[in-house]
């Protein structure tokens, strides 16, 4: 019987997606600040493509001059508002208050005067990322919370570490964590997590589930997040044990 493969995980320091609808000249001056670990850079050149990628990461920092966004940058912090929790950042294209009363007023976290440095643009960017952050945790929208040390990010399938390490989960093995993480310190039945799992790539058998918590376990062991917290109930199914 063919078993199937692990997913190769990696891991790295955190970074927020920063995706930029920005001029080549302020794209240059971003990538000579910013560090690998800090932001990720997802250069766009359209406001359907902002759109698009917010959609795939909607926990990031965007960043839109308004006389590139090819329609009123307004418009475009409204389609942004709408699709999720990304944070704001427009750079207006006019000098007058009126027009960024209305970035404001259309839900822009942060709206700077057009000839705004790239260094002022980027500290904007990352003190509204970390009050993202703050926030989602507080809010626990986005992860889960162990004693402060790690967080499961389901978006993303991300087990991450306090000090920003993080591993990446398969689809089925973040079916399994986020199952875990909203039933925290109760067991959740075998049955429960069966359903959830996607069996496309899979040759079922009773040993499935075990396969799938056992690589959850060694990934965790990637990022030094104890495994143990994952308790097996034989026969009866697995708890994700925190603050016993």
């Amino acid at each position: 019987m063919n078993q199937p493969q692990p997913q190769s995980a990696r891991t790295t320091s955190y970074a927020i997606p920063l995706i930029a609808l920005v001029p080549n000249h302020r794209q240059q001056g971003l990538n000579s600040l910013i560090s690998n670990t800090e932001f990720e850079v997802m250069t766009v050149n359209s406001s359907a493509e902002v759109s698009t990628i917010v959609e795939q990461h909607p926990f990031s920092v965007v960043l839109i001059e308004a006389s590139e966004a090819g329609l009123p940058a307004s418009d475009l912090c409204n389609r942004i508002d709408n699709a999720g929790n990304a944070v704001v950042v427009v750079i207006s294209s006019s000098d007058f208050a009126t027009g960024r009363i209305t970035c404001w007023r259309a839900g822009a976290d942060l709206v700077l005067a057009p000839n705004s440095s790239t260094e002022e643009v980027l500290w904007g960017c990352r003190n509204l990322s970390q009050r993202m952050m703050m926030r989602l945790q507080a809010k626990g929208l986005a992860e889960y919370s162990a004693e402060s040390e790690w967080f499961f990010e389901q978006q993303s399938f991300r087990l991450i570490r306090k000090d920003g390490a993080w591993v990446r989960l398969s689809r089925n093995e973040a079916q399994i964590m986020a199952a875990l993480c909203n039933s925290c310190n109760k067991v959740v039945k075998r049955n429960v997590l069966w359903q959830l799992l996607d069996k496309a790539d899979w040759r079922y058998n009773d040993r499935t589930l075990d396969v799938l918590i056992a690589r959850i376990r060694a990934k965790m062991r990637q990022v030094d997040i104890d495994p143990g917290v994952i308790l097996t109930h034989y026969g009866a199914g697995y708890e994700l044990r925190i603050n016993t």
